[in-house]
């Protein structure tokens, strides 16, 4: 084929791709607000709300997809959003389907609100059906912990009963219990609204129990670990002191596989350590339990990226702790049945190619080739690591030896034989047909695509 004619055919299919592609998912869909009102509600004698009331739609260019709250398929969407007094809004406390000619004023008493004896908690109505129990902490915009209509008529049912426990108990058993932010969109409401509450706080220790839980580590954002630091009462950061060392430890520790719940901690210790607390411990103490263990867990990669972006010439990796993260590299790189056991396994072999290739010594071929003898594996190959490509195949040309380069293709060259099909393996079989092109320029000239 010419390259004329293998030009056109590019071109040709380049265009069936971007004319495919019309109306995929590659054009997510957006929502307009066509218009708002607010209506104001009297509570009581010193407490009023807001309830926000938008006229949404639609506009999907491509299919169709669902308003994420009520699970509508209507272009067309009511919405509520509420206010406590001067608090931030609570978006979404309600949704439903409308039509395009849907008036505001038609849906101005929809909302009704109750607020309890002990003005802590209130009880949302949509048209006389309960939708929401929420509750108000010291600041911050209301919160719910369950928009599942099961969970909320039990909310219902306690609040009629005057029952609710404090909104601090119920925000902390809350926190407890999410694994994953992405399990429930509330939960971005839930962490900006403990994210608005002021240290001292009564999460600040108690939160301590429960380190390495999403919400708790943005809770301990680098501003509040930093003011908790400075006071004068310096209660705080000696109990959490002591956290990080014994949960470290506990991980550093214990047998492998490390269960998760440890891993967890371990996590969140060193969240809190990088986020201030790190000013106030000796640095090197955590240093030297954790980075031996690199890239094998998610808390050891944290701590050694930090380390690697930090200026100061002391903080730089030991000899000692660099031979230990070698091992550890070549392990999880050649041993399939332990690297199954980490936690994620993607990002610990892509964190050991970076080590291996970026801290390698360039004068020591022997243990290069090792190196790229465990990188270039079947059982690697099929994890895809986007390292792979970024620190070997892209960079072959200017960042390696004559030697090193040497070593690179026969491993590249063998492993591309191994594989059943090279075609599904992109990066590889693109490096090494370059190769072949520069080796047999010739024969390329007028080779199939």
């Amino acid at each position: 084929m010419s390259k004329k004619l293998r030009s056109l055919y590019l071109y040709s299919i380049l265009c069936l791709l971007i004319a495919g592609c019309r109306g995929c998912s590659c054009n997510p869909p957006h929502i307009n607000i066509l218009e708002s009102i607010v209506e104001e509600v009297r509570l009581d004698s010193n407490n009023t709300a807001r309830i926000k009331i938008e006229h949404l739609e639609k506009v999907a260019m491509g299919f169709t997809f669902k308003y994420k709250k009520h699970g509508g398929s209507s272009k067309h969407m009511i919405r509520y959003n509420l206010q406590f007094n001067d608090r931030p809004y609570r978006k979404e406390i309600y949704e439903h389907d409308a039509t395009a000619t849907d008036s505001m004023n038609q849906h101005r008493k929809d909302i009704s609100i109750k607020l309890s004896p002990d003005e802590l908690h209130m009880l949302i109505k949509y048209k006389n059906e309960t939708v929401g129990v929420y509750h108000l902490l010291d600041s911050g915009m209301p919160f719910t912990t369950t928009i599942i209509p099961s969970g909320v008529k039990v909310l219902a049912k306690q609040f009629n009963q005057n029952s609710l426990k404090s909104p601090e108990e119920i925000m902390y058993a809350y926190v407890a219990t999410v694994k994953d932010m992405k399990d429930s969109y509330n939960n971005k409401y839930i962490l900006k609204t403990l994210q608005a509450q002021a240290s001292p706080s009564y999460f600040d220790k108690k939160f301590l129990e429960l380190l390495g839980l999403p919400l708790v580590d943005g809770y301990f954002e680098s501003s509040r670990v930093k003011k908790l630091c400075t006071s004068r009462d310096t209660e705080w950061r000696t109990r959490a002191t002591k956290k990080v060392y014994r949960y470290i430890s506990e991980a550093r520790n214990a047998r492998q596989p490390v269960s998760a719940d440890k891993l967890q901690r371990a996590s969140g210790a060193i969240n809190i350590f990088l986020n201030g607390l790190n000013d106030y411990m000796d640095s090197r103490a955590i240093e030297r339990q954790v980075l031996p263990e690199y890239p094998l867990y998610p808390y050891t990669v944290e701590l050694f990226h930090y380390i690697k972006d930090d200026s100061e010439e002391h903080r730089s990796l030991r000899k000692k702790e660099a031979k230990s993260v070698s091992n550890n590299c070549l392990k999880l790189l050649t041993e399939d049945t332990f690297r199954e056991t980490l936690p994620s396994e993607e990002e610990a072999v892509n964190c050991a190619i970076e080590f291996l290739i970026r801290y390698r010594d360039g004068r020591n071929t022997e243990a290069f080739e090792k190196a790229i003898a465990a990188i270039f594996r079947k059982e690697i190959l099929e994890i895809d690591p986007r390292n792979m490509e970024d620190e070997i195949l892209f960079p072959y040309d200017t960042r390696f030896s004559e030697a090193e380069k040497e070593i690179i293709l026969k491993h590249a060259k063998r492993l591309g034989k191994e594989v059943s099909s090279l075609e599904k393996h992109f990066h590889l079989n693109r490096f090494l047909k370059g190769i072949e092109a520069k080796e047999n320029p010739e024969s390329a000239e007028d080779a199939p695509t």
